[in-house]
Protein backbone atom coordinates (compact mmCIF):
# COMPACT_ATOMS: atom_id res chain seq x y z
CA UNK A 1 0.00 0.00 0.00
CA UNK A 2 1.28 3.62 -0.99
CA UNK A 3 0.02 6.04 1.80
CA UNK A 4 0.00 9.22 1.50
CA UNK A 5 1.62 11.39 4.56
CA UNK A 6 -1.04 11.39 7.27
CA UNK A 7 0.59 14.55 9.55
CA UNK A 8 -2.10 14.28 12.33
CA UNK A 9 -2.23 10.78 13.10
CA UNK A 10 0.74 11.02 14.84
CA UNK A 11 -0.75 11.37 19.00
CA UNK A 12 1.96 14.34 19.77
CA UNK A 13 1.27 16.06 16.85
CA UNK A 14 -2.36 16.18 17.91
CA UNK A 15 -1.45 17.03 21.44
CA UNK A 16 0.81 19.65 21.05
CA UNK A 17 -2.39 21.11 18.85
CA UNK A 18 -4.50 20.98 21.71
CA UNK A 19 -2.40 22.24 24.09
CA UNK A 20 -2.21 25.12 21.56
CA UNK A 21 -5.32 25.81 20.76
CA UNK A 22 -6.27 25.38 24.95
CA UNK A 23 -4.16 28.32 25.28
CA UNK A 24 -5.30 30.71 22.71
CA UNK A 25 -8.96 29.82 23.92
CA UNK A 26 -8.61 30.22 27.50
CA UNK A 27 -6.43 33.74 26.85
CA UNK A 28 -8.92 34.81 24.11
CA UNK A 29 -10.53 38.23 25.51
CA UNK A 30 -9.24 37.59 28.35
CA UNK A 31 -8.20 41.08 30.34
CA UNK A 32 -5.42 40.56 31.92
CA UNK A 33 -1.68 39.37 31.10
CA UNK A 34 -0.62 36.06 30.41
CA UNK A 35 2.24 35.78 32.52
CA UNK A 36 0.17 37.40 35.91
CA UNK A 37 -1.99 34.82 35.35
CA UNK A 38 -0.01 32.56 35.02
CA UNK A 39 0.50 33.36 38.91
CA UNK A 40 -2.98 32.26 39.56
CA UNK A 41 -5.11 28.82 40.40
CA UNK A 42 -8.32 30.48 38.53
CA UNK A 43 -5.52 30.34 34.92
CA UNK A 44 -4.71 26.39 35.56
CA UNK A 45 -7.94 25.28 36.51
CA UNK A 46 -9.51 27.18 33.44
CA UNK A 47 -7.00 25.70 31.30
CA UNK A 48 -6.84 21.75 32.33
CA UNK A 49 -10.69 21.90 31.87
CA UNK A 50 -9.86 23.46 28.47
CA UNK A 51 -7.33 21.10 27.33
CA UNK A 52 -9.33 18.01 28.36
CA UNK A 53 -12.44 19.50 25.76
CA UNK A 54 -9.77 20.40 23.17
CA UNK A 55 -8.18 16.85 22.99
CA UNK A 56 -11.91 15.06 23.20
CA UNK A 57 -12.57 17.72 20.22
CA UNK A 58 -9.51 17.09 18.21
CA UNK A 59 -9.42 13.08 18.60
CA UNK A 60 -13.63 13.06 17.49
CA UNK A 61 -12.23 15.09 14.99
CA UNK A 62 -9.86 12.64 13.67
CA UNK A 63 -11.56 9.96 14.26
CA UNK A 64 -14.37 10.63 12.10
CA UNK A 65 -12.61 12.02 9.49
CA UNK A 66 -10.55 9.12 8.78
CA UNK A 67 -13.77 7.24 8.99
CA UNK A 68 -15.24 9.03 6.28
CA UNK A 69 -11.97 8.50 4.73
CA UNK A 70 -12.23 5.06 4.44
CA UNK A 71 -16.24 5.03 3.82
CA UNK A 72 -16.99 8.18 1.46
CA UNK A 73 -14.54 9.00 -1.19
CA UNK A 74 -14.47 12.95 -2.14
CA UNK A 75 -15.19 12.35 -5.88
CA UNK A 76 -17.32 8.65 -5.74
CA UNK A 77 -19.65 10.14 -2.97
CA UNK A 78 -19.23 13.80 -3.00
CA UNK A 79 -22.23 15.07 -1.39
CA UNK A 80 -22.57 12.57 1.13
CA UNK A 81 -19.35 12.88 2.13
CA UNK A 82 -20.08 17.04 2.41
CA UNK A 83 -23.15 16.34 4.40
CA UNK A 84 -21.61 14.30 6.63
CA UNK A 85 -18.22 15.75 6.64
CA UNK A 86 -20.39 18.96 7.96
CA UNK A 87 -22.55 17.33 10.52
CA UNK A 88 -20.08 14.58 11.64
CA UNK A 89 -16.57 16.71 12.34
CA UNK A 90 -18.38 20.84 12.35
CA UNK A 91 -21.67 20.56 13.91
CA UNK A 92 -21.25 17.55 16.36
CA UNK A 93 -17.75 18.71 17.92
CA UNK A 94 -19.44 22.59 18.30
CA UNK A 95 -22.57 21.04 20.10
CA UNK A 96 -19.78 19.16 22.05
CA UNK A 97 -18.26 21.93 23.07
CA UNK A 98 -21.18 23.73 24.35
CA UNK A 99 -22.58 20.25 26.26
CA UNK A 100 -19.31 20.20 28.56
CA UNK A 101 -18.39 24.18 28.79
CA UNK A 102 -22.31 24.19 30.15
CA UNK A 103 -21.65 21.44 32.75
CA UNK A 104 -18.32 23.19 33.75
CA UNK A 105 -19.90 26.16 33.73
CA UNK A 106 -22.65 24.22 35.80
CA UNK A 107 -20.34 22.59 38.17
CA UNK A 108 -19.30 26.32 39.69
CA UNK A 109 -22.73 27.49 39.79
CA UNK A 110 -23.50 29.32 36.86
CA UNK A 111 -25.68 29.39 33.97
CA UNK A 112 -23.54 29.60 30.64
CA UNK A 113 -26.20 31.74 29.11
CA UNK A 114 -25.48 34.13 31.74
CA UNK A 115 -21.97 34.53 31.10
CA UNK A 116 -20.30 35.95 27.66
CA UNK A 117 -18.69 32.42 26.88
CA UNK A 118 -20.99 32.31 24.15
CA UNK A 119 -20.77 35.87 22.86
CA UNK A 120 -16.32 35.59 22.66
CA UNK A 121 -15.08 32.26 23.54
CA UNK A 122 -17.42 30.01 21.69
CA UNK A 123 -17.67 31.76 18.03
CA UNK A 124 -13.79 31.70 18.53
CA UNK A 125 -13.72 27.91 18.97
CA UNK A 126 -16.15 27.41 16.23
CA UNK A 127 -13.91 29.51 13.56
CA UNK A 128 -11.06 26.75 15.35
CA UNK A 129 -12.72 23.72 14.65
CA UNK A 130 -13.23 25.02 11.30
CA UNK A 131 -9.90 25.44 10.26
CA UNK A 132 -8.64 22.11 11.82
CA UNK A 133 -11.14 20.83 9.18
CA UNK A 134 -9.50 22.50 6.45
CA UNK A 135 -6.13 21.60 8.34
CA UNK A 136 -7.22 17.72 8.28
CA UNK A 137 -8.51 17.78 4.40
CA UNK A 138 -5.80 20.18 3.08
CA UNK A 139 -2.64 19.07 4.57
CA UNK A 140 -2.06 15.23 3.97
CA UNK A 141 -2.94 16.32 -0.12
CA UNK A 142 -0.02 19.18 -0.07
CA UNK A 143 2.39 17.21 1.89
CA UNK A 144 1.64 14.01 -0.46
CA UNK A 145 2.18 16.44 -3.26
CA UNK A 146 5.79 17.11 -2.35
CA UNK A 147 6.58 14.12 -1.42
CA UNK A 148 5.05 11.60 -3.70
CA UNK A 149 5.19 10.83 -7.19
CA UNK A 150 1.42 11.07 -9.02
CA UNK A 151 -0.09 7.84 -9.30
CA UNK A 152 -0.09 7.70 -12.73
CA UNK A 153 3.95 7.91 -12.67
CA UNK A 154 4.15 5.32 -10.39
CA UNK A 155 1.93 3.08 -12.97
CA UNK A 156 4.10 3.81 -15.23
CA UNK A 157 7.32 3.13 -13.23
CA UNK A 158 6.35 0.10 -11.93
CA UNK A 159 4.85 -0.98 -15.51
CA UNK A 160 8.85 -0.74 -16.36
CA UNK A 161 9.61 -2.43 -13.61
CA UNK A 162 7.49 -5.64 -15.21
CA UNK A 163 8.99 -5.13 -18.56
CA UNK A 164 12.74 -5.63 -17.30
CA UNK A 165 11.78 -8.46 -15.82
CA UNK A 166 10.49 -9.93 -18.27
CA UNK A 167 12.80 -12.89 -19.96
CA UNK A 168 14.07 -12.28 -23.22
CA UNK A 169 11.70 -14.43 -26.43
CA UNK A 170 13.95 -16.74 -26.88
CA UNK A 171 13.84 -17.85 -23.11
CA UNK A 172 10.52 -17.60 -22.51
CA UNK A 173 8.41 -20.82 -22.51
CA UNK A 174 7.18 -22.13 -25.79
CA UNK A 175 3.65 -23.43 -24.24
CA UNK A 176 1.98 -20.27 -24.22
CA UNK A 177 1.92 -17.30 -26.50
CA UNK A 178 4.19 -14.13 -25.80
CA UNK A 179 1.87 -11.07 -24.59
CA UNK A 180 -0.66 -13.07 -22.61
CA UNK A 181 0.48 -11.54 -19.11
CA UNK A 182 -2.19 -9.53 -17.46
CA UNK A 183 -2.42 -7.34 -14.74
CA UNK A 184 -2.57 -9.09 -11.28
CA UNK A 185 -3.47 -5.41 -9.61
CA UNK A 186 -3.67 -1.87 -10.67
CA UNK A 187 -2.72 1.41 -8.07
CA UNK A 188 -5.97 3.18 -7.07
CA UNK A 189 -7.15 6.12 -4.81
CA UNK A 190 -8.97 5.61 -1.48
CA UNK A 191 -9.48 8.80 -0.15
CA UNK A 192 -5.85 10.19 0.70
CA UNK A 193 -3.97 6.76 0.24
CA UNK A 194 -2.86 5.45 -3.10
CA UNK A 195 -3.55 1.39 -2.72
CA UNK A 196 -2.24 -1.42 -4.43
CA UNK A 197 -5.93 -3.23 -5.79
CA UNK A 198 -5.76 -6.43 -6.56
CA UNK A 199 -8.06 -7.53 -10.12
CA UNK A 200 -9.56 -10.35 -8.23
CA UNK A 201 -10.84 -8.13 -5.80
CA UNK A 202 -12.24 -6.25 -8.06
CA UNK A 203 -16.47 -6.90 -9.23
CA UNK A 204 -16.73 -3.77 -11.67
CA UNK A 205 -14.98 -0.90 -13.11
CA UNK A 206 -16.90 1.97 -14.19
CA UNK A 207 -16.93 5.57 -15.58
CA UNK A 208 -19.05 8.32 -13.83
CA UNK A 209 -18.34 12.10 -14.69
CA UNK A 210 -14.98 11.38 -16.14
CA UNK A 211 -13.74 9.74 -13.56
CA UNK A 212 -12.51 5.62 -13.42
CA UNK A 213 -13.94 4.08 -10.30
CA UNK A 214 -12.95 -0.01 -9.23
CA UNK A 215 -15.57 -1.58 -7.56
CA UNK A 216 -14.91 -4.21 -4.76
CA UNK A 217 -17.00 -6.78 -3.73
CA UNK A 218 -16.97 -5.10 -0.04
CA UNK A 219 -18.64 -2.82 -1.54
CA UNK A 220 -15.63 0.09 -1.29
CA UNK A 221 -15.16 2.47 -4.47
CA UNK A 222 -11.53 3.95 -5.52
CA UNK A 223 -10.25 5.70 -8.19
CA UNK A 224 -8.31 4.41 -10.98
CA UNK A 225 -5.56 6.65 -13.68
CA UNK A 226 -6.53 4.07 -16.49
CA UNK A 227 -8.93 4.12 -18.63
CA UNK A 228 -11.97 2.22 -19.82
CA UNK A 229 -10.12 1.03 -22.91
CA UNK A 230 -6.64 0.51 -21.38
CA UNK A 231 -7.87 -1.75 -18.77
CA UNK A 232 -10.48 -3.89 -21.28
CA UNK A 233 -6.91 -4.72 -23.15
CA UNK A 234 -4.95 -5.22 -19.68
CA UNK A 235 -7.13 -7.50 -17.89
CA UNK A 236 -7.57 -11.11 -18.66
CA UNK A 237 -10.40 -11.46 -21.10
CA UNK A 238 -11.57 -14.52 -19.78
CA UNK A 239 -12.56 -12.50 -16.50
CA UNK A 240 -13.71 -9.08 -17.42
CA UNK A 241 -16.20 -8.26 -20.43
CA UNK A 242 -16.51 -4.98 -21.79
CA UNK A 243 -20.32 -4.60 -21.08
CA UNK A 244 -21.26 -1.13 -22.41
CA UNK A 245 -18.61 2.15 -23.02
CA UNK A 246 -19.18 2.98 -19.29
CA UNK A 247 -18.46 0.03 -18.35
CA UNK A 248 -16.39 -3.30 -17.37
CA UNK A 249 -17.62 -6.41 -15.50
CA UNK A 250 -15.98 -9.45 -13.70
CA UNK A 251 -17.67 -12.91 -14.41
CA UNK A 252 -18.06 -13.73 -10.64
CA UNK A 253 -19.82 -10.65 -10.06
CA UNK A 254 -22.31 -11.02 -12.63
CA UNK A 255 -25.56 -12.78 -10.96
CA UNK A 256 -28.06 -12.97 -14.02
CA UNK A 257 -29.78 -11.06 -16.86
CA UNK A 258 -32.96 -10.10 -18.50
CA UNK A 259 -34.41 -9.55 -21.88
CA UNK A 260 -34.14 -5.68 -21.91
CA UNK A 261 -35.99 -5.28 -25.75
CA UNK A 262 -34.32 -4.90 -29.31
CA UNK A 263 -31.96 -7.20 -28.62
CA UNK A 264 -30.29 -5.91 -25.57
CA UNK A 265 -29.68 -7.24 -22.25
CA UNK A 266 -29.79 -5.97 -18.56
CA UNK A 267 -27.23 -7.34 -16.54
CA UNK A 268 -27.32 -8.09 -12.08
CA UNK A 269 -24.16 -7.10 -10.58
CA UNK A 270 -23.14 -7.64 -7.44
CA UNK A 271 -21.55 -4.94 -6.19
CA UNK A 272 -23.49 -2.99 -8.39
CA UNK A 273 -22.37 -0.19 -10.16
CA UNK A 274 -23.16 3.48 -10.53
CA UNK A 275 -24.34 3.53 -14.54
CA UNK A 276 -26.08 1.51 -16.41
CA UNK A 277 -25.69 -2.26 -16.79
CA UNK A 278 -27.29 -2.80 -20.62
CA UNK A 279 -25.69 -4.75 -22.96
CA UNK A 280 -26.12 -3.67 -26.83
CA UNK A 281 -27.49 -6.02 -28.98
CA UNK A 282 -24.32 -5.77 -30.98
CA UNK A 283 -22.61 -7.07 -27.89
CA UNK A 284 -25.02 -9.49 -26.36
CA UNK A 285 -23.75 -12.44 -28.69
CA UNK A 286 -20.63 -12.30 -27.87
CA UNK A 287 -21.66 -11.21 -23.60
CA UNK A 288 -23.44 -15.35 -23.81
CA UNK A 289 -20.48 -16.98 -25.44
CA UNK A 290 -18.20 -15.28 -22.91
CA UNK A 291 -20.38 -16.57 -20.32
CA UNK A 292 -20.71 -20.41 -21.75
CA UNK A 293 -17.56 -21.57 -20.08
Amino acid sequence: MYNKSKLFSKWWIRFVLAITVSLLVSEYGSPTNLFLRLHTWDFYNEYATTLVITVLIVEWVHYFHYWLERKFDWRAATTERLLLQILLTFIAPALLVYMLASLYFFAHGLNIHKTDYLYYAYPFIVVLISLLNFLYITVPAFLSSLKEKPLHQLEQDIDSLQKTDVLPVAEQSTTEPVGTQYREFVLALKGSDNVKLLVEDIGCIFILNSVVFARTYDRQAYILSNSLDELENELDPRNFFRANRKLIVHFKAFNAYSDAGYGKLELSIEPSPDVPTTVSQLKARTFKEWLDR
